[in-house]
């Protein structure tokens, strides 16, 4: 039969043409189908073919899963209550954080910052069953609900256990049980959006708001986490030009009783950014010391 295959890589191209040329001269029947995103991949079949190849650093890989690109589509824009202004935390990135975590399925996961419900409503997919979420907006809460109460009919997720607190991170304790929550899960308030053409000196004075900001949500994590308990926390930079202006505060942090736990021996965070936004995630991993 047809020989179907992509390929990715440097100069992927310029190489895959010419094994399909070598595999010509042999009397093969050859398709190069060229990589352009997720969906070309899976609608050509080329996993259960298991003729998507990635070259890099002089080794071959073969794909053996893809993202399932459509249902990430089908909750960001099918929910109820995409919230197009309060930023926009994708499904896919949300997933992203939880795997990150490594929290356990039973384990209490908190986002203190929960916006429309992204994250919690991503972990509910992934079967986690104790969720809260907390938000100084009252629409945010309300999206929330709407959220999960929409995921949990239109989607085979029952026993569903959330709470939802409309509280300032800095008095959720108050309303919360002393260490009782296994994994912090959020993406805090990253400042106002910007538009690119934004002065350093107000990027600056939005980066000393957002570190008062940051270091008294992780006083309230001290007393609302278990020993030895997990954060993801996303800490924003801002584009400015050809540089970042980012916010110093893991140092603070440490001073407050957490460790960095890095993701490997060259990052301490991991760095989510597409070219042409003005705004870099900083994915960070703490532990409480």
């Amino acid at each position: 039969g047809k020989i179907q295959f992509s390929l990715s890589g440097p100069d992927a191209r310029n190489k895959a043409l010419q094994i399909k040329k070598d595999l010509k001269s042999e009397d093969k029947s050859v398709r190069y189908i060229e990589p352009k995103n997720t969906a070309t991949i899976l609608h050509n079949n080329l996993i259960e073919r298991e003729t998507d190849f990635l070259m890099e650093d002089g080794s071959v890989f073969v794909t053996r899963a893809i993202q399932p690109f459509e249902e990430f589509t089908e909750r960001d824009f099918s929910r109820p209550r995409p919230d197009k202004l309060s930023g926009m935390l994708p499904p896919k990135l949300a997933r992203i954080l939880i795997n990150l975590s490594e929290a356990k399925i039973d384990d209490q996961i908190l986002d203190p910052f929960c916006g429309s419900g992204t994250i919690l409503a991503e972990a509910a997919h992934m079967g986690y069953k104790k969720l809260i979420g907390s938000d100084l907006s009252s629409k945010a809460i309300k999206d929330t609900e709407n959220n999960l109460e929409w995921l949990k009919n239109s989607s085979k997720i029952s026993k569903l256990n959330y709470k939802l607190y409309f509280s300032d991170v800095n008095t959720l304790a108050d309303k919360i049980d002393k260490k009782t929550i296994n994994t912090i899960i959020t993406e805090p308030y990253m400042g106002r959006p910007l538009k690119g053409t934004e002065r350093k000196i107000d990027l600056v004075s939005q980066t000393r708001e957002l570190k008062d900001l940051y270091l008294g949500a992780f006083k309230t994590f001290d007393k609302v986490l278990k020993k030895n308990s997990t954060i993801i926390f996303i800490i924003p930079r801002f584009k400015f030009q050809d540089s970042w202006v980012t916010i110093d505060c893991k140092d603070d942090i440490k001073k407050l009783g957490f460790k960095i736990e890095p993701f490997s021996p060259e990052n301490d965070f991991l760095l989510y950014h597409r070219p042409q936004q003005h705004v870099g995630r900083e994915i960070w991993k703490f532990r409480q010391a």
